[in-house]
């Protein structure tokens, strides 16, 4: 696993579409069920500047969900301990 793998917060998120090569996705971005359409999920949410958990205009009233897995709770953990030191 990469760092960039480890580090991006929608990997682990339950709502992520990882079906990237999908025909009916409009654009090159990354989508999920709270960003279907357009560009996909916002910038400042894949760089986890952005704290979904909450929510942000045009989600769809979907926000983050952590996947389940240990390790998934583990690294969703460190990102927003790393989100909200600064």
């Amino acid at each position: 696993m990469t760092s960039w793998e480890r580090d991006f917060m929608c990997l682990w998120c339950d709502h992520f579409d990882s079906d990237i090569d999908a025909p009916d996705y409009p654009g090159p971005g990354l989508y999920c069920a709270a960003f279907p359409d357009g560009d996909g999920i916002p910038d400042d949410i894949l760089n986890n500047k952005v704290d979904h958990r909450q929510p942000v205009e045009g989600d769809n009233g979907i926000q983050f969900h952590a996947d389940r897995s240990e390790a998934g709770r583990r690294i969703v953990d460190r990102i927003l301990d790393r989100l909200h030191s600064g």
